[in-house]
């Protein structure tokens, strides 16, 4: 039980994030209902900025179980989160693979 309960607080990072973003996206629309942003550019910020948080989700929710499950709580974990959704997105595949027309040979 005490597993779960550790689970459900770690997950409140991420899900106390998504009403942020919607009343960013929120007011938006609501500047700029027709134009999607293209017609203000307050809207069009706060258009981007609650898209980032939605698109990020992912990276939101590794580092929150992460932290949250940890024992120490500290930013380690965090940063251990953050390389391996890197290396999940491919975003480390340059460190490993050698760029095109490079031989190795220094």
């Amino acid at each position: 039980m005490k597993y779960l309960q550790r689970l459900g607080k770690s997950l409140m990072l991420p899900v106390a994030c998504l009403p942020v973003a919607a009343i960013l996206m929120g007011i938006g629309y609501w500047i700029d209902p027709t134009g999607w942003g293209s017609n203000n550019i307050a809207a069009a910020f706060l258009l981007k900025a609650g898209s980032a948080i939605i698109d990020n989700m992912a990276i939101l929710f590794a580092i929150g179980v992460a932290v949250g499950m940890s024992d120490d709580g500290d930013g380690a974990a965090a940063a251990a989160a953050q390389a391996l959704e890197d290396l999940d997105d491919g975003g480390l595949a340059c460190a490993v693979r050698p760029q095109e027309g490079d031989d190795g040979a220094g």
